[in-house]
Parts: C-alpha cells; sequence; structure tokens
C-alpha cells in the first residue's frame, strides 16, 4: 500500500465531481461541501486521470455544456490541486479482480482499487455499486 497524503485521503467516483459543476441535483450540497473540505484542507481528493474523462462524457450530455464550458471545468480540475493518478498496471490488475468477484463495473473496481492501494476511502453516490461492496471498510456512500 503506498501512502501519499498528510490528512485523510479520499478517492471519489466522478459522479460526485460531476455534481461541482451541475446544478439542480439533491446531492449537490453535499458534494460541494466535499469540495470545500478539501479547500479548507480538512481531506485529501486523489482521484484516477480516468475522472477526467468521465467528467468530460457527464458534461458534454448535459446540454448545458459546451465545449468551452467542458474545458473550463476540466481544466478547474486541475488546478485545484487535486491529486491525479496515472493509470497504474498494478491497480488495473486489482480491479479486474475487483469486477470479475463483485459483478461491478471495470472503472467502478479501477476506482476502488486506486483508494485500496493509497490507503484512501473511496466515497460514491451510487447505491447499486456501494450495495455490492458495502462490506468494504473504506467504502462511504454519499447520500
Amino acid at each position: 500500500m503506498a501512502t501519499i497524503f498528510d490528512k485523510q485521503g479520499v478517492v471519489l467516483d466522478t459522479t460526485l465531481i460531476v455534481l461541482w459543476f451541475r446544478c439542480n441535483h439533491w446531492l449537490r450540497t453535499k458534494a460541494l461541501a466535499i469540495r470545500n473540505d478539501f479547500l479548507h484542507g480538512k481531506i485529501d481528493i486523489l482521484i484516477p486521470d480516468l475522472a477526467l474523462y468521465e467528467l468530460e462524457l457527464a458534461l458534454h450530455q448535459c446540454s448545458s455544456y459546451d465545449a468551452n464550458k467542458i474545458d473550463l471545468a476540466i481544466h478547474s480540475l486541475q488546478g485545484m490541486g487535486l491529486q491525479i493518478i496515472s493509470t497504474s498496471a498494478l491497480c488495473l490488475v486489482r480491479a479486474w479482480e475487483i469486477a470479475v468477484n463483485l459483478f461491478v463495473s471495470l472503472p467502478a473496481a479501477y476506482f476502488l482499487a486506486v483508494a485500496e492501494h493509497y490507503g484512501c476511502q473511496y466515497w460514491t453516490a451510487d447505491e447499486e455499486f456501494y450495495a455490492k461492496v458495502s462490506d468494504w471498510h473504506i467504502v462511504r456512500l454519499i447520500k
């Protein structure tokens, strides 16, 4: 396990990050509180680089986001000081094991494998995924 944090390290699922940029969702207040905790130094946030692609796709599907707004969103994430982790072969192998054993998507399993590798918690808003991994002490459902 690799540790790179002075404070509590958290891997966020992309759904929570998307809510930083989209209004009118019932979970947005909680997502913004997480971002504020990061900005005020209460937690460290780590995201796999895959989250940038997932964010771009999610915002692209939102009619109020054009290419310029999406570009600004991606650059704002990069400028926040989040730990953006490049894809790791070790985590990919572990993610495949998790995905096959728990019948979850490979991207969701990858985020969980990254959290496990770095000794972090994994916070998700995906209730279906959480139901399959709720016995993992590092997973927290945000609702």
